[in-house]
């Protein structure tokens, strides 16, 4: 993967999992100033991610081990990725910055903030200083704190994009808030057999993640969904559900995957090699039907897991 696309990738992982924060640590000592750090985090479930990040950029991992929610759902191990202090979070910034789309605008905060603020070592700091640093803690905040974006729907593009940039991109935010699927759904009245078909999708908060997809990508539906929460009062769905179209769309993000990669691959060759049974009324042939049901189990095993992302935003030190 050359340089650009590989920071491209690691952009939509950031816009997918990551967090861009100013933490804020109480003086050690009677007359020593707060301090206020910027903090770079990823967290998912893959250890595989995780370490691609540690290896590319350094930093520190921890693992929160497996548990039972409360929900009653067994959860795999999480693990977090965090770049601290301003020597570390520069350069990775200064990178990444021109391959954002969902967390640009903070992620260029973080930068000035740094510029603006060098270290300054355990000292008492002005009060004009203080205040300052305080104001721009509470702006990361607020960055990190909102969950509407006041941007409208974007225009469908008339082809797809042939720039591998934009799908490292893609891929970066598909092996986050990403899926790839096969559905299983009974079949229409009449009908012996279950129907499959595949199904890409990219839930976000934010819609600019997934109007950048639609200004350069030619196929796909785009849906309004009420959150789950408060907080996320709604919920934005790219999704492709049909094999004509999810066949382009796969064989330009496959290149660039790297934790789903096997499911895209096995999508493929499902929408690839699928023998069109008219009516589907008479049955699907016992060979036909073996192969649909063993691409529908395989994908199904590798998204076989329970996740728990910690929250990242505004960790105290």
């Amino acid at each position: 993967m050359k340089e650009e696309e590989k920071l491209a990738y690691c952009a939509g992982v950031i816009d997918g999992d990551g967090s861009f924060s100013i933490m804020k640590k109480k003086g050690d000592k009677e007359g020593y100033s707060p301090l206020y750090y910027p903090v770079i985090q990823l967290a998912n479930w893959s250890k595989e991610l995780i370490d691609y990040f540690m290896n590319e950029y350094k930093g520190s991992i921890f693992t929160r081990k497996a548990h039972i929610a409360k929900d009653g759902h067994s959860r795999q191990d999480s693990h977090q990725w965090k770049l601290e202090k301003a020597p570390m979070c520069l350069p990775f910034l200064e990178k990444i910055i021109p391959y954002l789309v969902i967390k640009r605008e903070r992620a260029i905060f973080l930068k000035e903030f740094i510029i603006n603020n060098p270290r300054a070592g355990r000292i008492k700091l002005s009060e004009e200083i203080l205040q300052n640093k305080e104001k721009d803690y509470i702006k990361m905040r607020s960055f990190n704190d909102s969950r509407v974006s006041n941007e409208t729907y974007s225009r469908r593009c008339g082809k797809d994009s042939e720039d591998s940039i934009f799908w490292a991109y893609v891929a970066g935010l598909l092996d986050t808030d990403g899926s790839f699927s096969i559905a299983k759904e009974n079949g229409d009245k009449g009908m012996i057999n279950s129907k499959y078909r595949p199904a890409i999708l990219l839930s976000m908060t934010d819609i600019k993640g997934i109007n950048y997809i639609v200004e350069n990508c030619a196929n796909g539906s785009v849906f309004t969904l009420k959150g789950r929460t408060m907080s996320n009062s709604m919920v934005y769905r790219f999704g492709i559900y049909t094999r004509d179209q999810a066949i382009p769309f796969l064989e330009k993000c496959i290149p660039h995957l790297k934790i789903k990669q096997k499911q895209a691959i096995k999508m493929l060759e499902f929408c690839k090699n699928f023998e069109r049974t008219k009516y589907n009324r008479e049955g699907i042939k016992e060979k036909e039907l073996e192969f649909r049901e063993h691409c529908y189990e395989y994908i199904k095993q590798l998204n076989k897991y329970g996740v728990y992302k910690p929250t990242l935003i505004d960790l105290e030190a």
